[in-house]
């Protein structure tokens, strides 16, 4: 049983263009794939125009032998054609790779995923309780476009830190954030 998904990022008109992957669709497959070697938007966009894939690899080469011949496809984000898939790719404006994991109903970043000392902490809305407001926060971030750049300085240090300084240090980015009247510094 292969584990499929959707790979695609935004276009400038509120679409997204987005390729089918049959095989491998877990974040340590596809997820990993993307975040190693399709993290720049040449790269994304050269993956994109191969068309759809039973699977994908390192290098465009090897990716465009497993392809269908079929193209990409437009969809609008209310229109992400969830059934049939597990996961959904999205390569961001900010250079990053999200994904949706369809049976869990939620977003999430790739990097923060494949992260070893990320997953050991709660990284979904299930777990509230044990992040506070944190991922609220987040989520508000994100809808007003100031995530990454809350985010970015406090990650730096997340290998070193242990989680209790992540929530201390974004409490004060996000309060330092709010207090501004939501610009980030």
């Amino acid at each position: 049983m292969s584990t499929r998904s959707w790979v695609g990022k935004a276009k400038r008109n509120g679409e997204y263009k987005f390729i089918y992957c049959h095989c491998d669709g877990y974040l340590e497959g596809v997820g990993k794939m993307l975040q190693d070697y399709y993290n720049t938007p040449e790269r994304v966009n050269a993956l994109l125009a191969i068309g759809n894939v039973s699977s994908i690899r390192r290098t465009l080469k090897e990716t465009a032998e497993f392809s269908f011949g079929e193209e990409a496809f437009f969809s609008r984000e209310e229109d992400f054609p969830h059934s049939g898939v597990e996961y959904i790719y999205v390569y961001t404006d900010e250079g990053i790779w999200k994904v949706y994991k369809v049976s869990a109903d939620e977003w999430y970043y790739v990097p923060l995923l494949l992260d070893p000392s990320w997953r050991k902490h709660p990284s979904s809305a299930k777990d509230e309780e044990l992040l506070g407001d944190t991922y609220g926060q987040m989520r508000e971030a994100e809808r007003e476009g100031k995530l990454c750049e809350l985010l970015f300085p406090i990650l730096d240090n997340l290998l070193e830190e242990d989680y209790q300084a992540f929530r201390q240090k974004w409490s004060k980015a996000w309060s330092s954030y709010k207090k501004k009247g939501g610009e980030a510094k």
